[in-house]
């Protein structure tokens, strides 16, 4: 038991390190942003539904009718239902997405939309957004896309894809209806991603993020822009996807370095810790942390590994001798591959110093012949370490450094910690090869 003087201490100092907690979480609001810059935007899939005579498609005679929902697992409640998933994958989107399925609103909504697309003599596609909802694509706008071709390669300059604004609603977990507008691009042509149907592959479609929440930091006078993006085309900010971009005022357009929540940002004169983002991505909140030893002991420091590698081997990976870039990759990435020559060019260049590669290659066991012979080919003398594709343990590489985007590139330096994190473009490996240069001086 205590004494009343000693409980009064313990209530004094109790409520001395709440106050103190308290005035760590800040926060800043959000408002919406067109975001101009989709190399981190997210792609999602759709998914063809028979006509059945529902929908006037006017002239259009070569077409299929696809859907994109809004709430995914709303989407894979209704394949459950119709036995074309198993319980299992259910529960992984549910756990991906926050959110349990079955949920109905008592009003009526749209929480999908139905798109059409066409192909022409010359494989042109024309691409239609029912965006009145009325199973009439002749009243909406249409999309045409030339296809471009040069030794069969499709490309399609991301900057001259259209934004297209759709007004959507979403189902509450207390049942009642949310109503926003998103903003996307159809992407029309294959890229990373391809479907196992070739149907689908014929009328391939991704629907692409183009809209972000945006604000400002203020923090010792010194400014910042925040821009968080939902990683898909969704109105949904809380998910593994989400992406967030912290720049000084002299750096405002750097769109290539990202941080995830639960990172710490180093700003000047100390740094700060990205704790949550609101559901919708109205607010941010975050700790600020003003003394550079936390910093320096924050945990994002990765220790000493010992992993297997694709021939099955066990590798120590030291990640406090040397400068490390991890890449992870797979056989079936297609920008991944494309990287190989460039990853090697690096290597070369820098191997002889204190530098260098482990490539992770999130792959399916069956693959693991194809994926020898690409390392086999293409001469990469680095170490390559395997990562079952169907591992969904907390022990995965890929869940433990919350790799979502292929090829995705951590550089970390000679102390094990994590200094540049990127993915998916060209410009965001130059991004990792400016690092290098200035960490190894060679300029």
């Amino acid at each position: 038991m205590y004494s009343k003087f000693e409980f009064l201490v313990i209530l004094i100092f109790l409520f001395t390190v709440s106050k103190i907690n308290a005035q760590e979480i800040n926060f800043v609001s959000l408002g919406r942003f067109i975001d101009t810059s989709i190399r981190n935007g997210g792609h999602m899939q759709t998914q063809k539904i028979d006509n059945n005579g529902l929908y006037n498609v006017g002239n259009y005679d070569d077409y299929i009718i696809k859907e994109f929902y809004f709430q995914p697992v709303q989407f894979y409640n209704s394949q459950w239902e119709k036995k074309r998933v198993n319980q299992s994958m259910l529960n992984l989107y549910e756990e991906r997405y926050k959110e349990k399925a079955g949920i109905f609103c008592i009003d009526s909504i749209n929480n999908k939309i139905q798109i059409l697309i066409s192909l022409d003599a010359k494989n042109n596609k024309t691409i239609i957004f029912d965006l009145n909802h009325n199973q009439n694509f002749t009243d909406d706008s249409a999309y045409i896309f030339i296809r471009e071709t040069e030794k069969e390669k499709i490309r399609v300059v991301a900057r001259d894809l259209p934004v297209i604004k759709i007004p959507i609603a979403y189902c509450l977990p207390n049942m009642k209806s949310f109503f926003d507008t998103i903003f996307i691009r159809p992407y029309p042509y294959p890229s990373a991603f391809t479907y196992t149907d070739s149907i689908e592959n014929r009328y391939y479609l991704m629907i692409e993020n183009a809209m972000a929440k945006k604000g400002f930091l203020n923090i010792n006078g010194d400014n910042y822009s925040v821009i968080v993006s939902s990683g898909r085309p969704l109105p949904l900010y809380n998910l593994p996807y989400t992406k967030i971009f912290i720049n000084d005022s002299e750096n405002n357009n750097n769109r290539v370095e990202y941080y995830e929540i639960g990172d710490t940002v180093k700003i000047k004169n100390g740094a700060i810790r990205l704790d949550s983002v609101t559901k919708f991505g109205d607010t941010l909140f975050y700790k600020s942390i003003f003394t550079k030893d936390i910093f320096d002991l924050w945990k994002t420091k990765i220790p000493n590994m010992k992993l297997t590698d694709i021939y099955g081997e066990k590798r120590y990976i030291w990640f406090d001798k040397k400068v490390t870039l991890i890449d992870f990759w797979g056989s079936w990435c297609k920008p991944c591959i494309a990287n190989i020559p460039k990853l090697k060019s690096l290597y070369k260049k820098l191997k002889s110093k204190k530098f260098q590669i482990v490539s992770i290659a999130f792959e399916d066991k069956r693959n693991i012949i194809k994926l020898r012979k690409i390392v086999k080919k293409e001469k990469i003398n680095w170490v390559n370490i395997f990562q079952n594709i169907d591992d969904e343990s907390a022990s995965s590489l890929v869940k433990k450094f919350k790799v979502i985007n292929f090829p995705t590139f951590i550089l970390v330096d000679e102390k094990g910690n994590i200094i540049v994190r990127s993915s998916d473009t060209e410009d965001n490996f130059e991004m990792i090869i400016d690092k290098l240069n200035h960490l190894f001086r060679l300029r």
